[in-house]
């Protein structure tokens, strides 16, 4: 895999670490971390699978910015973020699932969502600054 420069990211990454994790053709595994999210969809375009897993602010306008970086276009995040604590929007190509993930502090209980976008050879993962177990469980 080529070596690309760091370059400035449309959609800002949070103080916190970002990573995608490529499965080549060639059975290959890389993973990336602390890289802007065009960077990361720039290189899972050959890949057999990706998946890629991003930080935003929790509201919906960040959510929705963080998507369409990520190549999603036709699944509204709004609707998505706009449910109980689960929804689901199937869009043929794309498909966006919004799952409760339970954040524990200080014996508090805060569910924040945890967006699943999924097309083609890609799968995006979008979640709150509050919820560092998605990077700690990666390989």
């Amino acid at each position: 895999m080529e070596n690309i420069p760091l370059q400035q990211s449309a959609v800002p990454a949070p103080q916190v670490s970002n990573f995608c994790i490529i499965l080549h053709t060639d059975g290959q595994v890389d993973r990336l971390t602390d890289r802007t999210l065009e960077e990361y969809v720039s290189v899972v375009q050959d890949a057999s699978i990706a998946w890629i897993d991003w930080t935003a602010e929790e509201h919906e306008k960040s959510f929705e910015a963080v998507a369409v970086a990520g190549g999603f276009s036709k699944v509204p995040v709004s609707k998505l973020v706009g449910g109980f604590y689960s929804a689901y929007e199937d869009h043929d190509t794309e498909l966006g699932i919004m799952l409760p993930a339970v954040v524990m502090k200080n014996e508090k209980m805060k569910v924040h969502p945890l967006i699943i976008l999924i097309r083609d050879n890609v799968v995006l993962t979008i979640h709150s600054i509050e919820m560092k177990g998605l990077a700690a469980s990666s390989p």
